[in-house]
């Protein structure tokens, strides 16, 4: 789905849950004028903010202050938040972010995400009593952001892995054997790689022809490097 498409049908269904909404987006890249958390998932399978964030319980202490001043604005009524996500699949993340929220006494109004997992709606149910709004039909399968299919992102590394304010992530074609969602067969495997590096060189060459700072991409990292620091930092007493 576009982008902008999902971007209009996720704030459609925001709006039936609160008229004038205040949004805490769990992805800056859909809607960047909201108030967001700037969350990822590391290669340790850890909720952590994003390389280039403070810390969540700062992000998090910063939407408390915001709300503040936004209730002053509107008469000093208590407010409320919508938290929103582009994808969520097991829910790990708001395993992390609604206790954040909740123990700054943040009351969550709902919850919306453009596409859903059966599993991960379930999770956050049971544990939160939270109900999942989602634009596209529940399934069981997870999704796949493009900017990880053509390789400008990816899983975030540890800091002590990171190289001065270069960012530096695993692609997914590092890792996509082992994921337990993908579809791909085996033998599709190689194909399914050439075709996303592929991607990666034309997208990557058409930014620079339009002067776009192609920098902020950042530098991938291939998991046997990943791993050879990480046995480097801890030989040294460093990790």
């Amino acid at each position: 789905m576009d982008p902008a498409e999902l971007s209009a049908r996720i704030l459609s269904e925001v709006r039936k849950i609160d008229q004038n909404p205040i949004m805490v987006c769990l992805d800056r890249a859909y809607f960047p004028d909201e108030l967001h958390i700037h969350v990822t998932t590391d290669y340790a399978k850890r909720v952590v903010a994003h390389y280039d964030s403070p810390p969540l319980e700062e992000q998090a202490d910063a939407i408390k202050v915001q709300l503040k001043t936004k209730a002053l604005l509107r008469g000093g009524k208590e407010l409320s938040v919508v938290l929103v996500d582009v994808g969520i699949s097991e829910g790990i993340t708001l395993f992390k972010i609604i206790p954040l929220l909740e123990e700054r006494r943040i009351k969550i109004a709902g919850i919306v995400s453009g596409v859903t997992s059966i599993n991960g709606e379930k999770n956050v149910r049971e544990k939160f009593g939270y109900s999942i709004t989602t634009v596209e039909p529940k399934t069981w399968a997870t999704w796949k952001d493009e900017r990880d299919l053509f390789l400008i992102d990816g899983t975030q590394v540890p800091k002590e892995a990171q190289r001065g304010t270069t960012r530096r992530f695993v692609q997914y074609t590092e890792w996509v054997d082992s994921d337990p969602y993908s579809k791909i067969r085996t033998e599709k495997l190689q194909e399914f790689g050439e075709l996303c590096r592929d991607m990666n060189t034309r997208l990557l060459a058409e930014l620079r022809e339009l002067r776009a700072n192609t920098a902020v991409v950042g530098e991938p990292i291939s998991i046997p490097s990943l791993l050879g620091i990480g046995r480097a930092l801890k030989s040294s007493n460093r990790f």
